[in-house]
């Protein structure tokens, strides 16, 4: 998945070597996140505060349940498809999907931000099922094991805006 410009998001089922535009796009700008196997997209326009996702690589959205955050950064799982997530910035819940985005829940309490206006960027784990990160500014740095559910702090670690895996 790409995008091109604000308005335009492009698929390749070819590893990059072509990519085809999605024929419906939902808003301007945002946040996408594209599951392990490629079979579903999530999509939050800037400045909106609704979620979409397509299961048919843009030719349908649908609206995303149980989550209504501006300027969400959708995550998704690295290994299960069906897992998505979702961190409230302000509220410092995490929100998990466990059925391909076409819903969420609030599950564990990662904490907020010491900045909520600035973006973090929660990270999931190639390889590991579950895993993943949050950096929280000024409140350091959490990771869960455990789809989101239960977080452990890095205690070595004050401040952190952004983790990078790979």
């Amino acid at each position: 998945m790409r995008e091109v410009g604000s308005v335009k998001r492009d698929y390749s089922t070819n590893q990059g070597s072509t990519w085809t535009a999605c024929p419906i796009v939902k808003g301007v700008g945002g946040d996408l996140a594209v599951s392990a196997d490629g079979g579903t997209i999530l999509q939050c326009p800037g400045g909106s505060s609704s979620t979409y996702y397509t299961t048919n690589n843009g030719q349908t959205w649908n609206n995303v349940t149980g989550i209504t955050i501006s300027n969400a950064f959708p995550v998704s799982d690295k290994v299960n498809s069906n897992y998505f997530y979702i961190h409230d910035l302000s509220a410092g819940k995490m929100y998990v999907s466990g059925n391909n985005g076409t819903s969420f829940t609030a599950s564990g309490t990662p904490g907020t931000s010491s900045a909520p206006w600035t973006q973090t960027y929660v990270r999931a784990v190639p390889g590991y099922e579950g895993h993943i990160w949050v950096p929280l500014i000024g409140n350091g740095l959490k990771y869960s094991t455990d789809h989101g559910a239960t977080y452990t702090k890095m205690t070595n670690v004050t401040n952190c805006s952004a983790v990078a895996i790979g």
